[in-house]
């Protein structure tokens, strides 16, 4: 890993997507990310588990229904009244956490010395809004926010626990998901002093990891954005709304990761355009260390072939 520690300040770029069906087993999603990986190419891997793999543990149960991102539809949520949260348990890691863990095993043992492994993880508040739902979720931050606080504790402290075991197989870094800072929900939050503190408290146990990403999903963001730790990069879409960003500086500590829109991407047919469109970011001093991917995950239907050019694209960039 040595080559990759002399390059992380050159224009990373990576691309990742769902693997429904195969994200169940381990050795399944271990041999679906590598295939991804080898067909497209990229600066580092990404385990791209269901985006509830951690809240099954919890008590969610959930189903692929044939949804072109890869998402999994949430069928029951454990939390109906706000005694519920009380009723957490800080059990040992579930089914899809283990998964994940083996998975990561696996990837780990067939990947490339050079080719960092990030694992997947979603935030505190992100989990809870799957346990509850977000309109419940946001009646208990005004009327039962002791109730919800206790719980946001708990599941803190699961996903603490989550990171530690993938820094304990050798995980290079964490690719942590926030899917709340966003102004169509933050500002409804009455907690939002302390929600930022959960996530301050569980990134600080990636310290030491050799790169790790914040993903601020969707738009419009909030300005009220956690502080991070030296080093780490921040991964938002670049769409209205959130192309300001850049001036944030006091989140941004390493560099940021720009997330093309699947348009954008699609639209990138020849290398001239590939070409245009980096050097729209390169250019301009905000963006030294830029890195590059989608906005989220690709669709499962996206050239593998496109997203390859433009990792190649990305590479050869001068």
């Amino acid at each position: 890993m040595s080559s990759f520690n002399q390059d992380l300040q050159k224009k990373l770029i990576a691309f990742w997507r769902h693997e429904p069906v195969f994200d169940q087993k381990s050795y399944s999603l271990a041999e679906a990310t590598l295939d991804f990986h080898k067909a497209v190419g990229g600066d580092f891997v990404k385990l791209t588990p269901s985006g509830t793999y951690q809240a099954t543990a919890l008590g969610i149960k959930d189903s692929w229904e044939g949804d072109l991102l890869g998402r999994r539809n949430i069928t029951f949520r454990p939390i109906k009244e706000s005694k519920d949260w009380l009723k957490l348990k800080c059990t040992s890691l579930g089914e899809q956490e283990m998964n994940c863990l083996q998975a990561s095993e696996l990837l780990i043992r067939n990947l490339s010395n050079e080719t960092p492994l990030l694992a997947t993880v979603f935030s505190p508040l992100s989990q809870a809004i799957q346990l509850a739902g977000l309109e419940y979720l946001v009646f208990c931050t005004e009327y039962a926010p002791d109730e919800l606080s206790r719980g946001l504790e708990l599941i803190a402290q699961r996903t603490k626990h989550l990171i530690e075991c993938y820094k304990s197989l050798g995980i290079h870094g964490i690719y942590y998901v926030s899917q709340h800072h966003l102004k169509t929900i933050f500002p409804r939050l009455k907690l939002q002093p302390s929600i930022n503190i959960y996530d301050q408290f569980v990134i600080l146990s990636a310290e030491g990891l050799l790169l790790n990403i914040m993903h601020f999903h969707g738009a419009p963001l909030v300005e009220q954005l956690p502080k991070l730790p030296f080093g780490w990069r921040v991964h938002y879409e670049f769409t209205q709304g959130n192309s300001d960003l850049i001036s944030l500086n006091s989140i941004q500590s390493e560099s940021l990761m720009i997330g093309l829109s699947i348009d954008t991407l699609m639209q990138g047919h020849n290398d001239s355009i590939r070409q245009n469109t980096i050097d729209e970011f390169c250019t301009q001093d905000a963006f030294k260390s830029v890195g590059f991917g989608a906005s989220c995950v690709l669709p499962l239907n996206f050239s593998l072939k496109l997203a390859s050019a433009w990792v190649k694209t990305v590479n050869s960039y001068e």
